[in-house]
């Protein structure tokens, strides 16, 4: 319930949010004849509209989370690699099948490191929430279909946290499965570069030795200016709303003791 509601209590302080609040503010204020601060916060409006929606922007902050942990090739043998869940779409209607959406990196990266023999065991993370997923089957389950299906996985070294419905679920509920199958709390944590600082403080929470394994970025290391980059686009947009959540996800779990 905690995470629903604060869910929702963001929504003022992302991008759109913001924006939505400099017009009412500035509508407001010209219902009551104050012009001047009426027009002051229709600007502020526009220009928070405009740097968010602009490359430069969210190349800046997308890269204050993504350059937290390097991309490596090699890393220590762990007990599994950790799958991040969010990378599937439920088989509703139309659809017949299991499939993927923007996430869908962190499903080849893990698979990759799995296959690269650095850990004997694959985790897969997901449970079902009406929330996200109307669809009655875990995300984890579906996710595993697909690694079935496409990548010659074993059933037998696929573990499935089926359960839990938030990164801050996810690392007790595995964390008990590690144990009641004798196994060290040892991972290698795989999920997009955004979403690695946050997941990664909730595992090591938990008691976890994480060896970080970004993938799914969203920006290059360095960022190439061209006078097109200065116009606004809805993709950036995007993933500025997108790094605005992370932050605020770890505000919250740093006041509420998960990280």
């Amino acid at each position: 319930m905690m995470q629903i509601i604060s869910k929702f209590l963001v929504i003022p302080f992302y991008p759109i949010g913001l924006v939505s609040v400099s017009v009412a503010v500035s509508l407001f204020c010209l219902w009551k004849n104050y012009r001047k601060t009426a027009l002051g916060f229709g600007l502020a409006g526009l220009v928070l509209l405009y740097l968010f929606s602009t490359k430069p922007c969210c190349h800046f902050l997308l890269r204050s989370l993504e350059n937290n942990y390097p991309q490596l090739k090699d890393y220590p043998r762990a007990a599994a690699v950790v799958l991040a869940g969010g990378a599937g779409v439920a088989p509703t209607p139309p659809r017949q099948f299991v499939e993927t959406n923007q996430y869908a990196d962190r499903i080849f990266h893990a698979v990759r490191l799995w296959k690269s023999g650095f850990a004997p065991f694959l985790v897969v993370l997901g449970g079902q929430s009406k929330l996200v997923n109307p669809n009655d089957t875990p995300e984890a389950r579906e996710l595993a279909s697909i690694i079935m299906e496409f990548f010659n996985g074993d059933s037998a070294h696929l573990i499935l946290e089926e359960h839990s419905q938030s990164t801050h679920e996810h690392a007790p509920a595995l964390l008990r499965i590690f144990q009641e199958r004798g196994l060290p709390a040892e991972i290698i944590l795989v999920t997009s570069a955004l979403h690695l600082p946050r997941a990664v403080a909730v595992f090591k929470k938990a008691g976890f030795t994480v060896y970080p394994a970004p993938t799914d970025f969203r920006t290059e290391e360095r960022l190439k200016m061209n006078f097109y980059l200065l116009f606004p686009q809805a993709e950036f947009l995007y993933y500025s709303t997108s790094v605005l959540h992370e932050y605020y996800g770890l505000l919250v779990y740093r006041l509420l003791g998960w990280i």
